[in-house]
């Protein structure tokens, strides 16, 4: 057999075995501390930013949002879009069309890229975990995740990377690592958990659009 087709299998097979070995316990207790933390929270109030980084033409955007959790609901306000989620319906309201759209609510990748928070439910089960680093970023002391899907072949990204502030026990920043290229990125610029976030603020309401259409695509 010549070397140059032993290459291929050769990193076919190194790929496979990281996959095969189990999420290293440091990484659990890290991803734990942070979602007990979390899920303390009688609600709280997120700024953030959002980056779309494509590495094929080296192009960058990058947009502000705000959301508002509690329990398992969520309002989500970004790109001239409001959305309400109660966990099993989603309200999405555009402002240029002046429309709001219902849709059932799904449990799937891109759920992770409106409620970040949603894989501090699942890692353990969804992800393998594995510690990276320490570092100081900004000041602040951060500690550096990586989760590998377990479906890693159904997935369309090959890892989320995650900083998590150690003093804060926070999320800091975390990066989906698509495999086509297109990273997206999550900067948490505010977390505020001083005034708890009633049912109220995230629930959608009617009287809130007096003027929408409301179509429901369930």
């Amino acid at each position: 057999m010549k070397k140059f087709t032993l290459i291929p299998i050769l990193i076919f097979a190194i790929a496979f075995v990281a996959k095969a070995q189990p999420s290293d316990q440091k990484a659990l207790d890290i991803m734990e501390d942070v979602a007990e933390k979390t899920k303390s929270y009688d609600g709280f109030y997120v700024e953030f930013t959002f980056s779309i980084n494509n590495l094929r033409d080296s192009s960058h955007q990058a947009t502000d949002g705000k959301m508002w959790f509690h329990d398992k609901s969520y309002k989500l306000d970004m790109m001239g879009s409001v959305i309400h989620s109660d966990g099993e319906a989603n309200w999405v309201y555009q402002e240029e069309t002046g429309e709001i759209n219902i849709t059932e609510y799904s449990e799937d990748e891109t759920s992770s890229f409106i409620n970040p928070y949603r894989f501090l439910d699942n890692y353990a089960d969804e992800y393998t975990c594995r510690f990276v680093s320490d570092k100081f970023v900004n000041g602040k002391p951060l500690v550096e995740v990586h989760l590998f899907p377990n479906e890693n072949e159904e997935s369309t990204f090959s890892r989320i990377k995650i900083r998590m502030d150690k003093t804060q026990k926070a999320l800091y920043d975390f990066t989906f690592v698509g495999k086509e290229g297109v990273n997206y990125t999550i900067t948490i610029n505010t977390l505020d958990t001083s005034k708890p976030v009633t049912e109220d603020m995230v629930n959608f309401t009617k009287s809130d659009y007096p003027n929408a259409e409301i179509i429901d695509m369930r």
